[in-house]
């Protein structure tokens, strides 16, 4: 879709709205099969991502991709149950998700190595050639020295386009993706560390990696550990924020210790689920609790210790409902 005025702005929001009718068509049959959690995920890729990145080769320089990206997280976000402020590095963090724009930028750079060692007499190399010897500044041409110099740091490339061969462009096409990737990782750690949700989730989730228990227990647990992760309840820590309480006068509703009422609390001290916690979290952890014992549960691969805690977690849940 193009515009007078050369902007691709209605173009993007276009394909957004096509990529969210999809979405909930496919969100709809996802529920009907009760599919795991990396086949979602995948259909996504195959479904909706197409859609989200049709012809992105082109406007791809477009700096607005927020419109595509909201897509992305609402579908993340659904899958999981999540509340809409539940942060962005944490639904990529726990599902191994990359932002859009790597995906645009990776086919951008794909499309112009095409260009660049395409045929000369097409007429694709031809217009390529003129916006080479134009003093022009051409926004498509800009948005790829950018990619290659700011975003990747591979100047050489582009310095040197004319002895590249196409046996090389996929090799360079991988680079360049891995590049990005490794930028995202890189800021997607700075993101933790930069407010109190995210140095605690740092605790349980260092490396960049799909989290295993989705699709190791069972999709019910399995969504209620995502919450615990995330910071997905009704505990006293996160509705202070929205009640605009201070930090440290979060305290628990059900006890008299005074404890904030958060993670560690509910999972290790609080009288109130002392006999369910016997039942469903094993002894070693809740007896002289510490940080350590709270990161081995929360990051555990055993099945059973994980089905357990998705439904301690649950029963926890369903005394806060109650008590509103």
């Amino acid at each position: 879709m193009f515009s007078p005025s050369g902007s691709f702005s209605k173009a993007k929001t276009y394909l957004a709205e096509q990529a969210n009718k999809a979405m909930h068509v496919l969100l709809k049959r996802i529920r009907n099969l009760n599919l795991p959690m990396d086949l979602q995920l995948k259909l996504f890729d195959q479904t909706i991502l197409p859609i989200l990145t049709f012809s992105c080769e082109i406007w791809g320089m477009e700096k607005n991709i927020e419109c595509l990206e909201r897509i992305h997280l609402s579908f993340l976000r659904k899958i999981t149950n999540s509340k809409k402020s539940t942060p962005a590095y944490m639904l990529y963090g726990e599902l191994k998700r990359f932002p859009l724009k790597i995906t645009i930028f990776t086919r951008m750079i794909n499309y112009w190595i095409k260009l660049v060692t395409a045929n000369p007499n097409k007429y694709s190399s031809f217009a390529y050639r003129a916006m080479m010897h134009s003093n022009t500044c051409f926004k498509w041409l800009g948005s790829i020295k950018k990619i290659i110099f700011n975003n990747t740091g591979l100047s050489y490339i582009f310095d040197n386009q004319i002895n590249i061969s196409i046996r090389e462009s996929k090799s360079i096409t991988k680079l360049v993706k891995q590049c990005l990737v490794d930028q995202f990782i890189q800021g997607w750690h700075e993101s933790k560390s930069k407010s109190n949700k995210g140095r605690n989730y740092s605790l349980i989730k260092s490396t960049f990696e799909f989290s295993k228990y989705l699709t190791e227990v069972h999709q019910e647990q399995a969504l209620l550990i995502f919450k615990l992760r995330t910071s997905n309840t009704k505990f006293p820590i996160e509705t202070g924020r929205w009640n605009n309480i201070p930090y440290n006068e979060r305290y628990c509703t059900f006890c008299p210790k005074r404890d904030l009422g958060d993670d560690f609390h509910y999972l290790f001290v609080c009288d109130k689920f002392n006999e369910l916690r016997s039942k469903y979290i094993p002894s070693r952890y809740y007896k002289n609790p510490n940080i350590p014992k709270y990161c081995e549960l929360l990051s555990s691969t055993n099945k059973i210790i994980l089905t357990k805690l998705g439904i301690f977690v649950g029963l926890v849940n369903r005394s806060f409902n109650s008590q509103r």
